[in-house]
């Protein structure tokens, strides 16, 4: 059988061609593939079969040999797709010339027609074993995504392909003994009409798409005639029909090319997404926290915004006895004739305005001074603490210091059990506590002393009374070990002397730091109430000749013409003005200290 198109035999390979691109096979990293004779290279050919029908052709691999002889490695490629179809086409795959394919290859354009044939026939059964692999159903609707020649070109190259199979019942039958031919006819019989059903639903497939594929051409048509028309209307010259399918049909071809891409996209920025949504996550909660710290901050600015608007009420309180201690100069003018008194209400009233502008002042120099004190008071108080917990972790370290010489064998504990430690002589930790420590190791090692002395004795007293050297030797040993035990208590006494120096140094250094630090918290804050104590009645003596000048005015008012009375408020006026310097000697008095 020869294919349809033998005069044309490269549409059938542009055709493949094409069919390899849409499986994006040529995207493969293994892969070169840039003319349509290179699809018939077998390393292409396999990575191409792999990917149509991957469950089968796993473990598939082309040897070095047939990598390097091509004909061998596409008689093994179809030897594995004529058993996968079980020996249907085992005849005509046996009667290829696979080194007219090879010669395809190498000649490319060069190459004879009868060469090109058979490379036409090994595409017809590569597309055949395409349509009818597990993955049928993928290749049919990839086949959708075709030109419309090249779908024609495959429907008909597995019609004729197909037809090469034909005779096999017959040739299943010659090659069977005669007593299973009945069993082989039945099963080729079987083999049939599995393949026919096979075929009948993809070519009820085929005819499927075909219809509905004429349905839209037609709708495509009509769309199009309509354009003609439009574009007739609006150009005079008129517009080719194939020019404008061809552009139809390559934006067709973009459009799901762009499609593809928009899906990868799409999984791609999910992926992203995924990733973003759980930094978004992170920042969400950074930001509550951040909230809460905003939250404390408000609170505090509100505490001291309250405190803000108490001082700017005692400024509207001063502001307005200045208004009225104004509006009593203004009257005073007005009232009194002779210039002299009148010149001394003002300096009264300017003295009286100076005072209380200074006063302001003072108080909002003491607030931010008690504000200074504060953040002071509190870094002192975490010293304060940070000293603490060095003295705690400090006594930790001597009881660890104490456990090690109970468990180097210095009885400390029962000794240290027996003293009344009811005093403050014997706490953990204190001088008085590490003399007696060190005194109960010098007794123990003057006893050591002793026992030595008095071994040393008895060993004289033997070895002149004529003992046995075994006694003397043994003697000697214990006499060693005693001696070995004095030098340990002598080393353990040392090192417990240096230890508790340094550790006496170091909490001795602390408490003074510790002592230190709080007396001057303690100063500064006795200075800041005295302060305030000054400032309070300061401001209750304002007030005090506030309402005494009111009086004064009443007074003068109602006793205009007498001179009694006017002699009585020079006389107040001038006391007045002689208290006022002396409270202003007084308030220098108190700034120079304050500034000591």
């Amino acid at each position: 059988m020869v294919i349809r198109n033998e005069n044309n035999p490269k549409r059938t390979l542009e055709s493949c061609f094409e069919w390899l691109e849409t499986f994006k096979a040529i995207e493969h990293g293994d892969i070169i593939c840039t003319s349509i004779y290179d699809v018939l290279i077998p390393t292409n050919l396999l990575i191409f079969i792999q990917e149509l029908s991957p469950m089968f052709f796993a473990d598939f691999l082309l040897t070095d040999e047939h990598i390097e002889s091509r004909a061998k490695g596409l008689h093994f490629i179809m030897d594995g797709i004529n058993d996968y179809l079980d020996g249907r086409f085992h005849e005509e795959i046996d009667a290829l010339d696979y080194d007219l394919i090879v010669s395809t290859i190498e000649d490319r354009d060069q190459s004879k027609l009868s060469a090109l044939n058979e490379a036409c026939k090994l595409f017809g059964f590569i597309v055949v074993f395409a349509v009818e692999s597990e993955n049928h159903e993928e290749v049919i609707n990839n086949m959708m995504n075709l030109s419309e020649a090249t779908q024609i070109e495959m429907q008909y190259i597995i019609q004729i392909t197909g037809h090469f199979g034909g005779n096999e019942e017959g040739s299943i039958l010659d090659e069977t003994d005669n007593g299973n031919k009945y069993e082989a006819k039945n099963h080729t019989n079987s083999l049939l009409q599995s393949r026919n059903s096979q075929g009948i639903s993809h070519t009820e497939d085929l005819e499927n798409r075909i219809e509905l594929l004429e349905h839209e051409l037609k709708e495509e048509k009509a769309a199009r005639q309509q354009a003609e028309e439009n574009a007739k209307k609006v150009a005079a010259r008129p517009i080719n029909v194939l020019e404008e399918t061809e552009k139809l049909e390559n934006e067709i071809w973009s459009l799901q090319n762009e499609k593809d891409q928009l899906i990868k996209d799409k999984r791609d920025l999910e992926v992203k997404y995924r990733n973003d949504i759980k930094n978004l996550q992170n920042e969400l909660e950074m930001y509550k926290n951040e909230a809460g710290k905003v939250t404390s901050l408000e609170q505090q600015v509100k505490k001291w915004k309250d405190k803000a608007d108490s001082l700017l009420d005692v400024k509207k309180q001063n502001e307005k006895l200045t208004k009225q201690l104004e509006d009593m100069g203004d009257k005073c003018e007005d009232d009194i004739d002779t210039e002299g008194i009148g010149g001394g209400v003002k300096k009264i009233l300017q003295t009286y305005k100076d005072r209380i502008n200074y006063l302001e002042n003072q108080i909002n120099r003491l607030n931010q001074d008690k504000e200074d004190l504060q953040v002071l008071n509190n870094s002192l108080k975490q010293q304060g603490d940070q000293i603490q917990k060095d003295v705690q972790i400090k006594t930790g370290q001597i009881q660890i210091l104490r456990k090690t010489l109970e468990d180097a064998g210095i009885p400390i504990a029962a000794d240290i059990e027996e003293i009344d430690t009811t005093g403050s002589d014997f706490v953990p930790g204190t001088t008085n506590f590490y003399i007696a420590q060190i005194s109960i190791l010098k007794d123990q090692l003057n006893t050591q002393k002793e026992l030595l002395q008095s071994e040393q004795k008895r060993l004289k007293l033997l070895e002149s009374q004529g003992v046995d050297s075994t006694v003397v030797a043994t003697l000697k040993q214990q006499i060693m070990i005693r001696e070995q035990e004095a030098e340990l208590y002598q080393s353990a006494k040392l090192d417990i002397e240096k230890r508790s120096q340094i550790e006496l140094r170091l909490l001795s250094t602390c408490l003074h730091e510790m002592a230190l630090k709080y007396h001057q918290c303690k100063s500064i804050v006795i200075q800041l109430d005295e302060e305030l104590s000054a400032l309070k009645s300061k401001y209750q003596t304002s007030n005090k000749y506030n309402n005494n000048n009111t009086e004064y005015n009443n007074n003068n008012n109602n006793n205009n013409n007498n001179n009694n009375n006017n002699n009585n408020s020079d006389l107040q006026s001038n006391s007045v003005v002689e208290n006022y310097s002396d409270s202003e000697v007084e308030t220098k008095s108190e700034k120079n200290n304050y500034i000591n």
